[in-house]
């Protein structure tokens, strides 16, 4: 339920991204990846991750770099551009959402936000680490 409203809202957003964008640029702020590391975490193929990279790649919202160790290996990162298109699709969400809030009263947007960490231990500690949609600290 709750992540059918995120997504309804993140619809709404007046950005050009897709729901399926945004949790593989919320990976690339952590760090570069592989695509098959992408692909894996996202739990798709390689062709269907290639397509998304290159969706991204064409937007100027990622890119792509050899190693220069193994040139075998491409890595996948963030560009300043896609950055800076999360973090204002992130914030315009962010803005659509707080109305859901504004008629708690402090104490139960304490329980919430006290919800919400208790969630993220059980499921980081269970799943590792995930995708976070704020920049890099």
């Amino acid at each position: 339920m709750i992540m059918g409203v995120v997504v309804a809202q993140m619809r709404a957003t007046d950005n050009t991204m897709s729901e399926a964008h945004v949790p593989v640029l919320g990976i690339l702020n952590q760090r570069p990846h592989t695509l098959s590391e992408l692909a894996e975490r996202m739990h798709v193929t390689a062709p269907t991750m290639s397509n998304t990279i290159s969706t991204l790649e064409e937007r100027g919202w990622v890119s792509r770099r050899r190693s220069e160790r193994d040139r075998r290996i491409v890595w996948v990162e963030i560009t300043n551009l896609g950055a800076n298109v999360l973090k204002a699709m992130t914030n315009e969400l962010e803005a659509k959402l707080a109305h859901f809030f504004d008629i708690l009263t402090d104490d139960q947007r304490q329980q919430v936000a006290d919800g919400i960490a208790l969630l993220w231990s059980v499921f980081r500690t269970a799943g590792g680490d995930q995708p976070r949609f704020e920049e890099n600290p």
